[in-house]
């Protein structure tokens, strides 16, 4: 199986995996937690939209967990470092470390691989790639303008999938434009 065919899979197949995820995780979801990450997973955009405390770092740790449990590569960005850390820390779990970059650092490590493979250098396996099996997890989304966002959407593939984390209540970005405020607009 591979996240790609995530659509494919039978429901009690995918509630299977997000279960052994959760027990991983040492934590279990609500059942509209469990929806919003079968809902997440089918979706090659998406938007997990909450105020604080909502348990939004919670679906995105599972979904983060099945989407890897299926074979994909999962790398996780927010524009500041202070939330980065607190990303790596809530979507990481109990043997299973999850790293996440500013989405400056992303963009400059995803600029030297792309760099690197050209001149056909060997590059670390830890630098992370963005592939057809990556799901993008966009963290404190509702601060991010829109030429940072245009830069990580640019680094997209074909069966790739985006994630876009955050909470309209927040304030917008410092930079110009409103993209998370507009796309969660655009669901209701």
């Amino acid at each position: 199986s591979s996240p790609s065919r995530i659509h494919d899979m039978a429901p009690a197949a995918l509630d299977a995996r997000i279960r052994a995820v959760e027990r991983t995780a040492s934590f279990q979801l609500t059942q509209e937690q469990r929806d919003a990450v079968r809902s997440l997973l089918a979706r090659p955009v998406a938007v997990l939209q909450g105020g604080a405390g909502v348990g939004k770092t919670a679906v995105t740790t599972v979904l983060a967990g099945v989407w890897e449990a299926l074979g994909g590569n999962c790398v996780l960005t927010a524009l500041s470092g202070k939330a980065a850390l607190q990303l790596s820390r809530g979507a990481s779990a109990p043997g299973r470390p999850r790293i996440a970059f500013t989405a400056a650092r992303l963009l400059s490590l995803l600029k030297k691989r792309e760099e690197a493979a050209a001149a056909g250098d060997v590059f670390p396996a830890d630098m992370p790639k963005i592939s057809s099996d990556t799901l993008l997890v966009v963290d404190e989304a509702s601060m991010m303008d829109t030429p940072t966002l245009r830069d990580l959407v640019e680094k997209l593939v074909p069966g790739s999938h985006l994630l876009c984390v955050g909470d309209h209540g927040q304030l917008p970005s410092v930079g110009i434009g409103r993209v998370f405020h507009d796309l969660v607009a655009d669901a209701r």
